[in-house]
């Protein structure tokens, strides 16, 4: 990490002494890559400071208390080689901005065990998608200059229309499907038909509770936007078809999808045959779903939280709706009698390339591999 430096306090009446918080990490800039970023605090209170001085960043980040303001500004100024002025400037705001308080912090003993087994970067994140101590105010993100533009479920010329839910489920008991639920590791043998696809996609993210002025996906869990008419789902859906036994009328098309739960159609994704062996080399060797005609990977709609919840805390809620649309999926192919399997162990940078999006966009999060026996 960058380096750290030893204070000599002269306690000077009018200028107490500080001790930084703890957690301040340095880092490149991810929109400014030229320039270094320090950051500490805790959700809606994060802070940051940028600079293009590696020898500040390095000060800052190794900060030990106590120290008072004018000390601050003359470490500042022997740093960056900055006027008094300017870094007596700095020294106020990293202030007011809650680098340094009254008093000191030490790190826990869980705190350090995280750092110990190295959690280092965890803790941070933890920390930083916090929204302890705050108002349900602060909670709200600083309005736009220019709002998100809302995400929308579209779909081309190309998609490919999915039969309409069957009526299977009507005659499942739910309770009955919840006991059936399970995972399996041999997929030997098995197929999938387009109906059996289409109706694990509908039932686990299609919008289909009326709720008054808008309708409410079966397992959404985190807060929905008000314009549900043509919304994106927080979670997107992709398909991949096994080249050799996934649904043959499908992979005359592509072998890559997007499930747009507003058409109930899949959208190609790109072309080409697969560029791997098999599906166990993107989930780091796991070979308990090889064969499987059909894996659906549930990746996080990042576009879609920054406009439902534009706080660093709906972070967390992509964990909830994840976990949330999974259980759906699995209890709605017990109640078919679809075997699944799922992992969220995938290689995620591979997945994305796959799929024709950017993880910092569609981040693949967990799959599910689908299929059944001969009946």
């Amino acid at each position: 990490m960058l380096g750290e430096s030893q204070q000599d306090l002269l306690e000077v009446p009018d200028d107490p002494p500080l001790w930084p918080v703890r957690s301040v990490i340095g880092r490149r800039a991810l929109v400014d890559p030229g320039r270094l970023e320090v950051a500490w605090g805790e959700g809606p209170r994060r802070q940051s400071f940028r600079t293009a001085s590696p020898a500040l960043a390095t000060l800052l980040v190794g900060l030990r208390g106590p120290i008072t303001r004018a000390q601050l500004a003359q470490r500042i100024t022997e740093a960056a080689e900055l006027p008094s002025e300017r870094a007596q400037e700095i020294a106020d705001r990293l202030v007011a901005d809650g680098l340094l308080v009254s008093e000191p912090s030490e790190p826990t003993a869980s705190e350090r065990t995280w750092s110990g087994i190295g959690w280092r970067d965890a803790a941070v994140l933890h920390a930083a998608t916090r929204l302890s101590g705050g108002s349900a105010d602060e909670a709200r993100a600083a309005p736009q200059a220019e709002p998100l533009p809302l995400p929308r479920d579209t779909v081309s010329a190309r998609a490919i229309p999915l039969p309409p839910a069957s009526a299977r489920l009507e005659h499942v008991p739910a309770l009955d499907a919840v006991r059936r639920r399970r995972t399996h590791r041999n997929f030997n043998g098995t197929t999938l038909s387009v109906q059996d696809l289409a109706d694990i996609l509908h039932w686990t993210f299609r919008p289909v509770v009326p709720a008054g002025r808008r309708n409410l996906h079966t397992t959404g869990f985190s807060p929905a936007r008000r314009d549900e008419h043509a919304a994106a789902s927080p979670v997107t859906a992709f398909l991949l078809l096994d080249p050799k036994n996934g649904p043959a009328e499908l992979l005359d098309v592509d072998w890559r999808f997007r499930y747009s739960p507003a058409h109930h159609a899949l959208e190609p994704t790109g072309s080409g045959r697969p560029k791997m062996e098999s599906i166990s080399d993107l989930l780091w060797d796991q070979d308990f779903s090889v064969g499987a005609p059909a894996f659906v990977i549930f990746a996080v709609n990042w576009a879609e939280y920054m406009t439902r919840v534009p706080a660093s805390h709906a972070y967390r809620l992509t964990q909830f709706d994840l976990g949330a649309f999974m259980q759906t999926a699995l209890t709605v192919a017990a109640a078919l009698d679809v075997r699944t399997f799922l992992t969220p162990a995938l290689d995620d940078e591979r997945f994305a390339r796959i799929l024709g999006t950017e993880d910092s966009e569609q981040a693949p999060s967990y799959m599910l591999a689908l299929g059944t026996r001969p009946r």
